[in-house]
């Protein structure tokens, strides 16, 4: 049995709101965004873990 918070399997981003409300417009399109960042944690990952050590 689902539960009540966990009954919609999947929400997608939408940025028709944002854009309405706040007049926003993406500079990046999403897919490039996602490349872009996903690129600087390949090339910066030893720095991210160095700085989590203790």
């Amino acid at each position: 049995e689902r539960r009540d918070w966990d009954k919609k399997n999947r929400l997608l981003s939408c940025i028709d709101k944002a854009s309405s409300i706040l007049g926003y417009t993406p500079q990046t399109e999403f897919r490039k965004g996602l490349e872009h960042t996903y690129q600087w944690f390949v090339e910066n990952w030893e720095n991210i873990e160095k700085s989590a050590e203790f």
